[in-house]
């Protein structure tokens, strides 16, 4: 028994077991191995943490909270953490000799590949692409308010930031939108976004006028540019140091990323002259 969820990227499995005995038929009981009550009490939990990480996300971006306050918080979150970690864990088999158990699994690369599902999928992919690439041929991005930066590309960027962009050349940002044309998806509503610079903001890009903001480039962390661009020496123009954490906020969450970790992937994309 399957039921997809996001793009089937995830099943639900109920495993059933049968013991001994001579039950007639109609009259098998099945004992919850665990199931049921535990996937809900999980999915609980992940809203109750991915809610709790919004709000301290905040909070740390405002700076008007309470240090103790921020800390009791934090010590929650990791409670919360726990304690879902723990229910994930293998339940072990109930006392009945009948049962059932219940199970989400995460459909990854590693199960393997079904070419007939394979090409089901990029057929309907292309169909996406094809009908939205022209429905949405004239959708451009808002224009920015008099005085208000707007995005110029890395390519502007790197005429004075050479060395970052050496490095952001050998990132995966460098080829987000790559990823996205090799799998007939550039112009998916609910990808593009995290792979092209300015979505959807004020002189950035949308799914069909993207030209030249491609990819994650640098003013996805550090902010539209051409302010800065103008008067490179006036301060409070771009963002020096990005926090780590708006990469989770903008692309890197549940549904498309599970447990992203940003303070670890930030040696992804810095290097000498960036970061380093």
């Amino acid at each position: 028994m399957v039921e997809t969820a996001n793009h089937a990227q995830t099943v639900s499995v109920v495993d059933v077991f049968i013991g001994g005995g001579t039950a007639e038929e109609g009259d098998l009981a099945l004992a919850d191995g665990g199931g049921i009550e535990r996937a809900a009490k999980i999915d609980d939990l992940t809203r109750r943490i991915n809610e709790l990480q919004a709000r301290i996300t905040s909070w740390e971006q405002g700076g008007k909270v309470d240090a103790k306050d921020l800390a009791a918080r934090k010590a929650d979150l990791k409670k919360l953490t726990a304690e879902r970690d723990e229910l994930k864990k293998e339940p072990t088999a109930p006392s009945a000799e009948s049962y059932f158990r219940y199970r989400v699994q995460e459909v990854r690369e590693e199960l393997g590949v079904s070419d007939s599902v394979h090409q089901t999928m990029v057929g309907y992919y292309k169909r996406v692409n094809e009908h939205n690439k022209t429905a949405l041929a004239d959708l451009t991005p808002p224009e920015p308010s008099k005085g208000q930066a707007h995005y110029i590309g890395q390519e502007e960027c790197s005429t004075c930031h050479l060395e970052p962009q050496e490095v952001w050349e050998k990132t995966p940002h460098a080829k987000a939108y790559a990823t996205l044309q090799k799998d007939f998806k550039e112009y998916n509503l609910e990808c593009v976004g995290c792979h092209v610079t300015g979505y959807g903001k004020p002189g950035g890009s949308t799914v069909t006028h993207n030209e030249g903001l491609q990819d994650v480039q640098c003013e996805t962390c550090h902010g539209p540019g051409s302010l800065h661009a103008k008067e490179p020496d006036k301060k409070g123009l771009i963002t020096l140091k990005p926090d780590p954490k708006g990469c989770v906020e903008q692309c890197h969450h549940p549904p498309h990323v599970e447990g992203f970790d940003p303070e670890a992937k930030m040696d992804l994309i810095l290097g000498p002259g960036h970061g380093k």
